[in-house]
């Protein structure tokens, strides 16, 4: 009995071992395929960060070009205020001017 369990201890050791070497149903085909599996998903990886990189530089690029343009109209909008105020002012100037000349012809229809 005691050898049954040697024989059973040695065979298990030895399974063990098999487990850890190299199986011989793996072929050079298989390890091609895993390696140019891996190359690929690199190549993916570098891929979608260089895209990544080139959109966030595009979106740095956008965003700098709409604050630009933010402030290109803001400085038309306050151009178009003053230049809205001044026709205003010219308005009002020529109200009061149309009622002084109003004003004048008819003290001169009454003086005659």
């Amino acid at each position: 009995m005691s050898e049954d369990r040697t024989e059973l201890g040695f065979q298990d050791r030895r399974q063990h071992r098999k487990l850890l070497r190299f199986d011989p149903t793996i072929s050079s085909g298989m390890i091609m395929q895993l390696v140019t599996l891996l190359i690929l998903f690199g190549s993916a990886w570098a891929t979608y960060s260089s895209d990544r990189a080139t959109t966030n530089l595009r979106l740095d690029r956008l965003e700098k070009q709409a604050e630009s343009e933010k402030g290109e109209a803001r400085e038309a909008i306050q151009d178009l205020r003053s230049q809205m105020q001044r026709v205003a002012e010219t308005v009002s100037s020529v109200d009061r001017n149309l009622a002084v000349l109003q004003a004048g012809l008819g003290n001169d229809k009454r003086k005659p």
